[in-house]
């Protein structure tokens, strides 16, 4: 919307304002400066003093083509149509937020904002506001201010592992303490926290023989394979089956020796006699042939038929 300017705006006299470090010239009509802005409103609050217009004001922080966006828009009230469309437009625009809070201009504060805005709406997903802007911003803006939302919102939604960690170093730690928040804050929202499991399978927390941490690239909410089990110590006492090579050359061990004639006596078990004349009891047959064995069962049945 076109701004009117009245007779008594641009007749009550001319400021002179230095601007940059080259003390770029400017010459303002003294009431429109008065009139958009408290911050000039206030710097010349004795205008009605003659001598006032004529002492320079110098402002050496300022980008004289910043100022010079803001001039044009106190005279015809909006921007420049072009100026989303610039090669540093979004950082430009944000230049233009912060003087606009110096003079005290909402109405060009929200402007500004509003083309930061479709200049990064309009942009790729995965686009992201440089390392240098959120420096600017962050040095020249307060706590919660605007651009800091802009910025937190556009990087916590577009950013990536890869360019965080390509350009953290240059980052404010505010800024990354409020992103940290946002992300926090959206996966509140999103119900994250509710999730049966909401934290990395058991064996992402793992560490290799070697005391590193290898994480598993694997999703969050799946499961974890299972690690191999650790090798064990070989226990030379335990048990171990014998190899087919080793059971085809075993030697049969030799029989051990019979009883002795006093266990016999003292376990009181019966004994027979074979035809061969080998000796065997009923606990045990000892160093005897195959036929031996045949005659002692025998004998021994014979004999027990005989008590009986």
């Amino acid at each position: 919307m076109e701004k009117p300017l009245g007779k008594l705006t641009l007749s009550a006299g001319i400021a002179r304002i230095n601007v940059g470090p080259d003390e770029t010239p400017f010459d303002v009509h003294l009431e429109l400066l008065c009139d958009s802005s408290p911050y000039f409103n206030n710097l010349y609050k004795d205008r009605t003093d003659s001598t006032i217009s004529e002492v320079p004001i110098t402002l050496p922080d300022v980008d004289p083509d910043v100022f010079a966006e803001a001039i044009s828009w106190m005279y015809r009230g909006k921007l420049s149509a072009d100026l989303s469309t610039r090669d540093r437009g979004m950082a430009f625009c944000f230049e233009l937020w912060v003087l606009a809070a110096k003079f005290e201009i909402p109405a060009l504060q929200n402007q500004a904002i509003g083309i930061c805005k479709v200049r990064i709406d309009n942009s790729t997903a995965t686009s992201l506001p440089s390392t240098q802007t959120v420096e600017y911003v962050y040095s020249n803006t307060k706590p919660g201010s605007p651009p800091r939302r802009l910025l937190v919102d556009v990087w916590s939604r577009r950013g990536t592992t890869p360019k965080f960690s390509d350009r953290k170093t240059g980052l404010p730690r505010a800024f990354l303490e409020d992103m940290c928040e946002a992300l926090l804050d959206w996966a509140c929202e999103k119900n994250l926290f509710v999730l049966p499991v909401h934290t990395r399978p058991e064996g992402e927390y793992w560490v290799d023989g070697t005391g590193a941490w290898a994480p598993d690239p694997s999703p969050w909410l799946t499961a974890a394979p299972a690690p191999a089990p650790a090798p064990q110590a070989e226990d030379s006492n335990s048990p171990r089956l014998a190899t087919p090579a080793q059971m085809a050359n075993r030697r049969m061990k030799s029989p051990s020796p019979r009883l002795s004639e006093s266990s016999r006596k003292a376990s009181g078990s019966p004994e027979v006699t074979g035809s061969s004349g080998a000796t065997v009891t009923a606990v045990g047959m000892h160093g005897t042939s195959g036929s031996d064995v045949v005659d002692a069962i025998r004998n021994f049945h014979v004999g027990l038929k005989a008590r009986k």
